[in-house]
């Protein structure tokens, strides 16, 4: 079975980047925190992680992080590909080197670094790396050419098709997304416009498959796509915005009905042949999506794990695969003080608090991970090497996570490894 990871946000890069460290260095005492504190005790009064009790401890292999910041992974069952920057690359720079990383095992990684920095997506399949994104124009150089770019060689090289569709710079239009079916290739996110290219022949404009809803990224698992969209505007205040829809031609296109709607999708694919998402509600946190026999059953992660009152999780990097899944979780736990100066110190001890509001609680990352859907196990980014988990890789080889933390004034990135054997 094809696993499948997606790794993805759709915010600048580079402040991404900045807000990742001045987080981790405001964070890196709160990563102490026991997360033992976030579960609900039981009746003796002692906290009671439920579920987690039943999984097998991963051992972890701490050191330097050896690939770029994250922009998005993807695995076609092979080859694992990671889209970020370049070795060395700064943060700071104006136009941030970008690098495709190949591995086969997730352990040793060789970077392909782009001559121009024009790649935003990513897809893999059946040996072959697909990319996507714009390059200034050749008539224009105010504009922005959509290019589509096919690789045999891991990234090294590409075959470049030319979209006809230029975007304006900084025009608003949102990065193009592509995806891989079995009789050609589709590109979407072009405002409304959609174009599809037969396997080998030119890319031809074709009907935008969404109606009135955005789409905000494509997901490939195997040959079929997933695509998350959302409405602009909301009929039902109870109901999220956001939907994922499935398709195996990249042109027609059924929702998969997820009860309670969605806010935004991380990760999606098959574990023990069930289609298994894990997404976010703005009103609810992290959910765990499973399909079964046509229906979804989604839990709150919170309910998941049993955490206290007051508690909840954002989800950021999952994957969804062969492995299990694995996600990365930074939790919210309200605290009592909320005087501007516990506010003050928030800001040095990972705490956080809006003054006057009466509003204090504590942030951190963790990793929570499942095998088969029934045994978790969760692994603070204290245990990583540093406060806050910025970069997942996943695969039947094992599982590479990146942290981000901050010594002697300075910020450094780890990575750590858990290795198995693959069934």
């Amino acid at each position: 079975m094809t696993q499948h990871q997606e790794t993805t946000d759709k915010r600048n890069p580079i402040l991404l980047w900045t807000v990742v460290g001045l987080f981790a260095a405001a964070t890196m005492a709160g990563a102490l925190l026991a997360w033992d504190r976030l579960f609900a005790p039981d009746d003796s009064g002692e906290p009671n992680p439920g579920v987690l009790e039943g999984a097998e401890a991963l051992d972890w292999s701490v050191g330097p992080a050896t690939l770029g910041w994250f922009q998005q992974v993807v695995n076609d069952g092979n080859s694992i590909y990671v889209l970020s920057t370049a070795p060395g690359a700064g943060i700071g720079n104006p136009v941030v080197p970008k690098a495709i990383w190949s591995s086969k095992d997730g352990k040793e990684w060789t970077p392909h670094v782009l001559d121009e920095p024009w790649v935003t997506r990513i897809a893999a399949v059946d040996g072959l790396l697909y990319a996507v994104g714009t390059a200034p124009g050749a008539v224009d150089p105010s504009a922005r050419t959509v290019q589509v770019g096919v690789s045999s060689d891991d990234g090294e090289t590409f075959d470049i098709s030319v979209i006809p569709a230029s975007t304006p710079e900084g025009g608003g239009v949102p990065d193009p997304q592509i995806g891989v079916v079995g009789d050609g290739v589709v590109v979407f996110g072009l405002g409304s416009q959609t174009f599809f290219s037969p396997q080998g022949g030119a890319f031809q404009e074709v009907e935008y498959p969404f109606g009135d809803r955005e789409i905000g990224q494509v997901s490939q698992v195997g040959h079929e796509l997933f695509a998350y969209t959302y409405a602009l505007q909301i009929e039902d205040p109870q109901l999220d915005a956001g939907s994922v829809m499935r398709s195996e031609d990249g042109r027609t296109w059924s929702d998969l009905e997820l009860p309670g709607g969605l806010s935004w999708a991380s990760a999606i694919g098959e574990v023990g042949g069930r289609t298994v998402l894990v997404g976010y509600r703005d009103r609810d946190g992290a959910v765990l999506a499973v399909e079964g026999e046509g229906t979804w059953q989604v839990s709150l992660v919170s309910d998941l794990l049993g955490v206290a009152p007051g508690a909840q999780f954002w989800v950021g990097e999952s994957s969804v695969g062969d492995h299990g899944v694995a996600m990365i979780l930074t939790a919210e736990v309200a605290r009592t003080d909320g005087s501007p100066l516990g506010w003050l110190t928030g800001l040095l001890t990972g705490t956080t608090q809006s003054p006057g509001e009466g509003r204090d609680f504590t942030t951190s990352s963790a990793l929570l991970y499942s095998p088969d859907l029934v045994n978790w196990s969760l692994y603070p980014a204290a245990e990583m090497g540093g406060s806050t988990l910025e970069g997942l890789v996943a695969s039947p080889h094992g599982i590479t996570v990146h942290s981000v933390g901050v010594q002697n004034n300075l910020l450094f990135r780890q990575q750590a490894v858990a290795t198995w054997q693959a069934p």
